[in-house]
């Protein structure tokens, strides 16, 4: 995908937060695995990723969609900040 993006100029999202649901998983619902976010989204920073797409909620159990793959918005400043070092480390070379 990254050859595409710059092959075709053109910018490459990733969606980490729909990439933890498990269709299923969660009877009626999609489950998911949100605890997997962070290392999805380091690994789609490193390889030069050009935006991230999160969703969060301030109490994810009690967001109206995608509740089980939601970010709680507490953790979301902290994992932004180590994503921005890596991008900046990633950029210097």
């Amino acid at each position: 995908m990254m050859e595409l993006g710059a092959e075709e100029r053109c910018p490459v999202c990733f969606d980490v937060t729909h990439s933890t649901q498990l269709p299923g998983d969660g009877g009626t619902h999609t489950g998911g695995r949100p605890e997997r976010a962070p290392l999805l989204a380091t690994a789609a920073t490193s390889v030069g990723v050009d935006c991230l797409f999160l969703e969060c909620h301030p109490d994810p159990p009690t967001g109206s969609s995608d509740a089980a793959t939601m970010l709680p918005l507490a953790d979301v400043r902290g994992l932004l900040t180590r994503l921005a070092r890596i991008r900046s480390a990633s950029l210097e070379t």
